[in-house]
C-alpha cells in the first residue's frame, strides 16, 4: 500500500497473486495456482481478507482512471465493484470518468453517444443520460468538462459544458 504496509492475501496455501491493481476499498489481483497457472481474479480488501473472485479472462485496468478494477479484453471492459461484484459489461472505450461520476456509454457508438452517469465510488445512484462528445474532452475542473472544438473556423480551442453536478444534462 502507499503507506509502506505489507499486505498477505487471504488465499488458499499454493497459491499466490501477481500484478495488483489497487482502486478504493481494496485490489484486484490474478491468482496462480500451485503449478504457476492462472486460475482467474481476486478481489480483496486493504487487510488483504478475500471478498471473491471471478474467472474471467482478461488484462486488470493499469491507468487507475476509474478507481474501480477492470477486466479488459478485445470485446469487452468488464467494470467491477471493490468487492468484486461486476457492475456492467461495455465495448473498448466506453469507459471515462469526471470526478465522482463514472460514464458508460450505453449506445456503444462515438457519433450518437448515450453517456450514463453513475456515482462513484461503487457505481451506485444512476444518473442521466447525456451526449457528450468525450472522444475530443480534453479534461475537467469542478463540475465543467473542456471538449476540444473541431471547427478550426470557429476562433475557439475549446468549449466547456456542466457535467452532471445538477442531476441533468446541459441543453444542446
Amino acid at each position: 500500500m502507499a503507506d509502506g504496509t505489507v499486505i498477505k492475501p487471504d488465499i488458499d496455501d499454493g497459491f499466490t497473486v501477481s500484478e495488483a491493481k489497487f482502486c478504493s476499498g481494496g485490489f484486484a489481483a490474478e491468482v496462480i495456482d500451485t503449478d504457476g497457472i492462472f486460475t482467474g481474479f481476486g478481489f480483496f480488501d486493504e487487510t488483504g481478507k478475500h471478498f471473491g473472485g471471478t474467472d474471467d479472462r482478461g488484462v486488470l485496468d493499469d491507468d487507475h482512471l476509474l478507481d474501480l478494477p477492470v477486466l479488459y479484453t478485445d470485446e469487452q471492459s468488464s467494470v467491477y465493484s471493490a468487492k468484486g461484484q461486476k457492475l456492467v459489461d461495455v465495448p473498448p472505450g466506453s469507459l471515462s470518468r469526471v470526478g465522482d461520476t463514472l460514464l458508460v456509454n450505453e449506445a456503444k457508438s462515438r457519433e450518437f453517444p448515450e453517456w450514463r452517469h453513475y456515482q462513484l465510488p461503487g457505481g451506485g445512484a444512476e444518473g442521466p443520460v447525456c451526449d457528450f462528445p468525450m472522444h475530443r474532452l480534453f479534461g475537467y475542473h469542478g463540475t465543467a468538462l473542456v471538449f476540444e472544438v473541431t471547427n478550426r473556423n470557429a476562433g475557439l480551442p475549446a468549449t466547456w459544458t456542466p457535467a452532471s453536478g445538477s442531476g441533468s444534462c446541459p441543453p444542446r
